[in-house]
């Protein structure tokens, strides 16, 4: 699966609903200071709690511990912010210790993995108590020292949007942390959807209770902007879930290239001019019994990569060591020309088994693969075409392999 513009996506739109709130600024103040506004608000302020609720749940049913856990520590981060009680605390020191908590807590989320951590309930309960616990200990321990440090220095320098630059700069560092962070994969296309929590916090109004200031946005609308955008995060976690369940229905898991199941849609989808190729690594099985299955992981891995980069098809795990290769638009000699060059590199390409080979030590091999193409035709549906490349594909094994056989 080629990188996810989701984390993009999710960030635009966060980025755009400061520009639209200040652009109605006039507008949305005298509708707040109405009667329907407020209670638009107070409902607003209880939509995290049940949008928060319902990301946890649904993360515990696909086992996403990364946004179980994240769900689920910031409902009593919205709850103290959105001043609710502390057992121990001022509430202004809460305030600091949630604003420069808060980022770290989704930045901290994408370290948890479901294979170390659970999505279980003693999970969940720990993520809550955390969140309801720690705040305050950190509040009535370090809360006054700090707010002192931030009265005498103001954390202040340059501006930027608004804001002090000390915290803009602390927002912005861990935003970045998280968005460039080096995850592969569905689950890090999915984690890197959170990084968006970050801004939604930045422009949420946490920094005005601290500061008595804050980035773009009129003060006036604090009790709105904050009821929008800890809305936008909780949304946001309940987006992350449904790209890891999506992904997960669609995207195989050992080679992270779209799978059978999306194969099937597709070809109920294909219209007009298309090609479509059969590829096969040659002699798997004999590969695998001679280095062993998880040296054939790595090579699946490596050609399924390879035809993602240079193919300039969209390609699906078939089954097997067996891929499919759709060209919408293409023609059954152009289509055969990518896959000639697809072939040809990897018979050039050395893979590095990485000690995964049954003798454990490091090796690198090179393997090939046999290819067969067919075009679209008026008379031919989607599937009799894909049949028709399979057939091409045994010809390309019947006459020698490491070729590529049009149909």
């Amino acid at each position: 699966m080629k990188k996810s513009a989701a984390p993009w996506i999710c960030l635009a739109l966060v980025l755009t609903l400061p520009l639209l709130i200040q652009w109605n600024a006039k507008a949305l103040l005298a509708w707040q200071d109405s009667g329907a506004g407020w209670v638009t608000i107070g409902y607003l302020h209880h939509l995290p709690y049940a949008a928060l609720l319902l990301s946890a749940l649904w993360a515990a049913r696909i086992a996403n511990t990364p946004v179980y856990v994240l769900s689920l520590a910031l409902i009593p981060a919205h709850y103290y912010f959105s001043g609710g009680p502390a057992p121990i605390g001022s509430g202004d020191q809460m305030r600091l210790v949630l604003f420069l908590v808060l980022p770290l807590l989704a930045a901290l989320s994408m370290a948890v993995s479901h294979r170390t951590v659970p999505a279980s309930l003693k999970t969940g309960m720990m993520a809550l108590a955390l969140g309801f616990f720690l705040p305050p200990l950190l509040a009535v321990s370090f809360g006054p020292t700090v707010s002192s440090w931030v009265a005498a220095h103001r954390w202040q320098g340059a501006g930027f949007l608004g804001a002090p630059a000390g915290p803009t700069i602390y927002y912005l560092a861990v935003f970045a942390l998280m968005l460039l962070a080096p995850f592969s994969g569905r689950e890090g296309e999915m984690k890197k959807i959170l990084a968006a929590l970050v801004p939604c916090y930045y422009f949420s109004g946490v920094f005005r209770p601290v500061f008595q200031t804050g980035p773009l946005l009129p003060p006036g609308l604090e009790p709105l902007t904050f009821a929008v955008f800890t809305s936008a995060a909780a949304l946001l976690a309940i987006y992350a879930n449904f790209f890891l369940t999506w992904s997960k229905a669609y995207v195989d898991d050992l080679t992270q290239v779209y799978s059978r199941r999306a194969l099937n849609e597709t070809l109920g989808a294909l219209r007009g001019d298309y090609a479509i190729a059969m590829v096969d690594v040659d002699h798997f099985k004999q590969f695998n019994d001679t280095y062993g299955h998880a040296a054939g992981d790595i090579v699946l891995r490596e050609v399924a990569a390879l035809l993602s980069e240079g193919s300039g098809g969209r390609v699906y795990r078939y089954g097997g060591e067996e891929f499919s290769v759709i060209f919408p638009g293409a023609a059954a000699d152009d289509a055969a020309a990518q896959m000639e060059e697809v072939r040809r590199r990897l018979a050039d390409m050395p893979i590095s088994l990485n000690g995964a080979a049954k003798n454990k030590r490091d090796k690198k091999v090179t393997v090939t693969v046999s290819s067969g193409v067919s075009a679209a035709s008026p008379s031919a549906a989607p599937e009799e075409v894909l049949r028709t490349a399979d057939q091409a594909l045994y010809r390309a094994k019947e006459n020698g392999r490491n070729r590529v056989e049009k149909a």
